[in-house]
Parts: C-alpha cells; sequence; structure tokens
C-alpha cells in the first residue's frame, strides 16, 4: 500500500458504511448504510492495518473491521426457511435480500476474519423479507 492522505482514512473511518456523505449536511440518511460500501472499507482497512503509515492507528482500525463486520452479519438472512439464507439484504428500503452482495461480501468478511486479534464478531439475526417467488 502506497501512502493514504489521512483524509481519506479518515473519512473511511468515519463514514464507513454509509453509502453517500453530504459535505456541509453529513451522512445521506435516505440511502443509510449498505454491504458495498462496507465491504470496500473492510478492504481498504485490511490493508491499511499492515501499513507502517498507520501503525498507530492499529487499534482503532482492529475495532472498524470488527464493527463493519458485525454490520454485514447483522444484515445477512439467517432464517433457512426462506429463499433468501445466506444472502445480504442489499438496502435498507427496499428490503431485498440478493445473492450477489453474499458472494461479493465473503471476502471482505475473510480479510477482516484474518485482521482482527481477540475482537469477536458477533452475528445478529435480521427477519427475512418473502422473496417475490414464495
Amino acid at each position: 500500500m502506497g501512502t493514504v492522505p489521512q483524509q481519506y482514512f479518515n473519512f473511511i473511518m468515519d463514514y464507513a458504511p454509509y453509502f453517500y456523505y453530504i459535505p456541509g449536511t453529513g451522512v445521506d440518511t435516505e440511502w443509510g448504510r449498505g454491504p458495498a460500501p462496507a465491504a470496500h472499507a473492510i478492504d481498504f482497512l485490511a490493508e491499511a492495518i499492515q501499513s507502517v503509515q498507520f501503525e498507530d492507528e492499529k487499534t482503532g482500525i482492529y475495532n472498524k473491521i470488527v464493527e463493519l463486520a458485525d454490520y454485514l452479519l447483522s444484515i445477512q438472512c439467517t432464517d433457512d426457511g426462506k429463499l433468501a439464507y445466506g444472502a445480504i439484504l442489499n438496502y435498507l428500503r427496499i428490503r431485498t435480500h440478493i445473492s450477489s452482495s453474499a458472494r461479493t461480501t465473503v471476502n471482505w468478511l475473510t480479510e477482516a476474519s484474518k485482521a482482527r486479534t481477540a475482537a469477536t464478531i458477533t452475528t445478529a439475526s435480521t427477519p427475512c423479507e418473502p422473496s417475490p417467488r414464495s
């Protein structure tokens, strides 16, 4: 990893996993949080934690990775009776689970698992919405 501007690092630490940040207003609450920003932030932080540049930030990075991984796991459909079982909730306002989000986030959850130390990733169950096919 090359040198990363401190502003970018701070932005990820402050605003991931929100989809959008509006300068002067804050996070876009209409879009809220999502799996893609969380997964990309984990990818970045898993690399940043190994960088000499962020040696003094390791604890904060570990904590943010755990927070993001917890978020991803909390929006996974854990009801094995639903067609959406194992999928990740794509966007909270439309409440649909898609398997491509799950496929996309698996690599980053693996990175989160590798990067964490004694911190524990907890899982939370989110009720699954009925699938259009059921």
